[in-house]
């Protein structure tokens, strides 16, 4: 009888260590996650009135900013890139009980400091980046940390939800989205493989989320805009962007996963110049807003209705996005997909003369991230959370199959697996891996 109480006490303070460990960490990653998005918004604003004051002085200045930010990750080569792909790989090996030498590497506290500095320095130098990868990896990291302290305590431990969850609350907590979040973790990170502590996966995604509601309010990522009437075109328009948004997420894919990096070879810093001139020469032609996730300005549209940008904006900024991540920057390419989306939606609705932008620029964030990533649910469901608007799900699902189906003619595989195979299935030290995506 003592021993069968001893045994019950032991289990239920293991259990009560296991969940508060969860607790923990996701509390800790929606602080850093608030306060990164607060630096990183003062690096842009810094950025932009640089630009406006010496305009071509920063242009020439991106190659430089772009090498010193590229050149930064060489202490921590797995920071390198978006961090998505690094973390989608770990929670692969994860799976494994051989434990792989790049598991260390992939998700350390020193990687996701250099991610971080990278980050900030590409920002600053006017790249078109995003936080909401890096944030992911720095999530993962410090959920890995949490997990590997609990891993030596209780050895049988499912060290996989930790990665998963990381990468799910660090998702939730960038976009202010719970619900994007989990979708995020089941439909991209493991493919609907939750592992055995998947119900604490869920509840950190939860409370990381309100946490972060706690600290910055329940505001949406882009407000909450009024979209005025639409009419049964809405359905003509969903098919047309979504066959657009479909062709250009394909083809962003293929210039990300290309092999054009080969031809500089270990010369990382020549390929950091070559990409980041280019970067400098679109923010020039483009004023300085083809730089960063162009979240302002993206917000400021769904506010007022007014589209300032021209109709090349899109296409602009899908190549700045693409050179930036082929220089080899720590910076996230999910963000400025966002608005590469709202501003092709926009173009589109011109051109076809659809009346209503706003909801043409919803239906284009849309497309285009389901087509660039091949998650159409996640980007119905993200879309919806950071804009709160429900009552265009039809359309937007219409939207997301339409550009799903397309890219996967172009690119078969999505474009963060490819990034996996590309640089770890067939590399086993960090220094022959270059990560671009």
């Amino acid at each position: 009888m003592l021993k069968d109480q001893l045994r019950k006490f032991i289990q239920y303070r293991e259990r009560i260590l296991i969940h508060g460990s969860f607790w923990l960490a996701a509390i800790s990653v929606a602080f850093i996650s608030v306060y990164f998005t607060h630096g990183i918004d003062f690096v842009q604003r810094s950025y932009t009135s640089l630009f406006e004051a010496h305009p071509i002085l920063m242009s020439l200045l991106a190659p430089v900013g772009i090498l010193l930010a590229t050149g930064v990750t060489r202490f921590a080569p797995m920071a390198s890139g978006s961090g998505i792909p690094q973390v989608l790989y770990a929670a692969i090996l994860a799976r494994k009980s051989v434990h792989h030498p790049l598991e260390d590497q992939l998700l350390s506290i020193k990687t996701a400091l250099v991610k971080a500095l990278s980050t900030g320095i590409g920002f600053i130098s006017g790249a078109s980046i995003g936080i909401e990868g890096p944030m992911v990896q720095i999530s993962a990291a410090v959920f890995t940390a949490v997990g590997r302290v609990m891993k030596k305590k209780f050895p049988r431990i499912d060290f996989q939800s930790y990665v998963v969850a990381g990468a799910g609350t660090g998702f939730a907590a960038v976009f202010n989205a719970p619900l994007g979040g989990i979708t995020f973790a089941l439909e991209e990170v493991v493919v609907g493989d939750f592992g055995r502590l998947r119900h604490l996966v869920l509840v950190a995604v939860i409370v990381s989320g309100l946490t972060a509601q706690a600290l910055i309010g329940n505001e949406s990522y882009f407000g909450s805009p009024l979209l005025g009437a639409y009419s049964s075109s809405l359905i003509r328009c969903a098919l047309l962007i979504g066959i657009l948004g479909g062709i250009l997420g394909g083809l962003f894919g293929r210039i990300v996963t290309s092999d054009f990096l080969r031809a500089f070879g270990r010369r990382w810093w020549i390929r950091a110049l070559f990409f980041g001139s280019l970067v400098g020469v679109i923010g020039y032609y483009y004023s300085g807003k083809a730089g960063g996730s162009n979240y302002s300005i993206t917000r400021e549209f769904f506010s007022t209705g007014v589209a300032s940008l021209p109709l090349s904006f899109p296409i602009a900024k899908l190549l700045a996005t693409a050179f930036s991540a082929l220089s080899g920057i720590g910076g996230g390419i999910l963000a400025p997909s966002m608005s590469i989306g709202a501003w092709m939606g926009i173009s589109a609705a011109k051109l076809a003369m659809f009346p209503n932008l706003k909801v043409c620029a919803l239906l284009g964030m849309v497309a285009y991230f389901s087509g660039t990533f091949q998650i159409p649910i996640t980007a119905v469901i993200v879309v919806m959370e950071i804009t709160h608007q429900y009552d265009i799900i039809f359309p937007m699902m219409i939207a997301a199959l339409c550009a799903f189906l397309i890219a996967k003619l172009i690119m078969p595989e999505s474009l963060y697996h490819v990034l996996i195979h590309k640089n770890f299935t067939h590399t086993e030290t960090s220094d022959a891996i270059e990560i671009p995506g």
